[in-house]
């Protein structure tokens, strides 16, 4: 599937309206382990379809206020995410798609709920 027939699949599943709405979302920002250090993704209006695939994943692990993080330990997630993402990997550098640039080299996710 392409990365929009992801997002509508995530939206349709959610029963969300697409395009995905910040009132929908409960994620605040992502950030991501490169290397020794965390890069922190802030929410914006041209990644909310981003925060919601990260929302969709982690749904059980929310807690308001509360930070979840987890480690690409075995990959399975990771490729997930990969999959997920696929039509915007490869330009990811080059079209300034900081999430994807920041999960392409992460080792862990830190999900910072609103």
């Amino acid at each position: 599937m392409t990365y929009r027939e992801n997002v509508q699949a995530i939206c349709d599943k959610l029963e969300f309206a697409n395009p995905v709405q910040e009132q929908d979302l409960i994620i605040d920002s992502i950030s991501f382990k490169v290397g020794d250090q965390w890069t922190k993704i802030t929410g914006t209006d041209m990644n909310r379809a981003g925060r919601l695939y990260f929302q969709s994943l982690f749904w059980d692990e929310r807690k308001q206020g509360r930070t979840f993080q987890h480690k690409w330990v075995d990959g399975i997630l990771y490729l997930d995410a990969r999959s997920h993402f696929d039509d915007l990997w490869e330009d990811a550098e080059a079209k300034g798609r900081a999430m994807i640039c920041a999960l392409k080299r992460s080792t862990a996710v830190r999900i910072h709920w609103k």
